[in-house]
């Protein structure tokens, strides 16, 4: 599979896969090169990596003897980790690098009311539970010119995404915590924006065709 490229008015080439699954999860997603005629230039690759999540849950128990506060995430994150093709940025560093989408709330809990460690309670007044709704987040860079030519020509490249559960808590001792996972989407694109010149040939039949199509219609008329 490759994208055939001629004419002057075509400028830009877009390719979009998508992807989904309760993380952690790995894909690979295939693109085609594309196929540019002797006379067209490159001028950037865009590189746009997205990651919606949804759903999930995070259960606060406080087995202390004292009140408990503090904050809490949870989510998903996406990041490229293998690729036929050189995926890195002017400096050469990873072009998109980790997307990180998530749920973050806040707790305010009272004293152990009876419940033991190791039942996850979600009952107030020590307890909690958080549902999660939908997030989303996306980064986007451009290609690094020097390897442009491995984007270009026929057949196809393979890209390799990794999806993970992630979570951070920030409170006091003494609070057990467990998370259900988010279930994730997403989608990974690439632009490609060119020019290209016409052949003088090209142009003399571009020409010719027009006014061979006024002779028609001065005719038909």
């Amino acid at each position: 599979m490759a994208f055939a490229v001629t004419g002057a008015w075509a400028t830009q080439v877009s390719q979009t896969k998508k992807f989904s699954g309760v993380p952690d999860f790995e894909k690979t997603l295939t693109f085609g090169k594309v196929n540019l005629c002797p006379d067209c230039t490159v001028n950037w690759i865009k590189v746009i990596l997205a990651l919606n999540v949804n759903g999930g849950q995070y259960i606060l128990d406080n087995d202390a003897d004292s009140p408990a506060s503090g904050s809490f995430n949870f989510g998903g994150k996406v990041q490229i980790i293998g690729s036929d093709v050189a995926m890195i940025d002017a400096v050469f560093n990873p072009v998109v690098g980790i997307v990180q989408a998530g749920h973050s709330g806040s707790f305010n809990l009272q004293a152990n009311v009876g419940d033991g460690p190791g039942d996850y309670s979600p009952d107030p007044p020590d307890g909690m539970v958080y549902n999660g709704g939908v997030e989303s987040d996306s980064k986007e860079g451009l290609i690094n010119s020097e390897v442009f030519g491995q984007y270009l020509g026929v057949g196809t490249f393979d890209v390799k995404i990794q999806s993970t559960q992630w979570s951070t808590y920030s409170g006091a001792s003494g609070i057990e915590y467990a998370v259900n996972p988010v279930s994730a989407d997403g989608s990974l694109t690439f632009i490609m924006d060119y020019d290209c010149i016409p052949e003088p040939s090209s142009i003399m039949a571009l020409f010719a065709g027009i006014g061979a199509l006024g002779l028609i219609r001065r005719r038909k008329a």
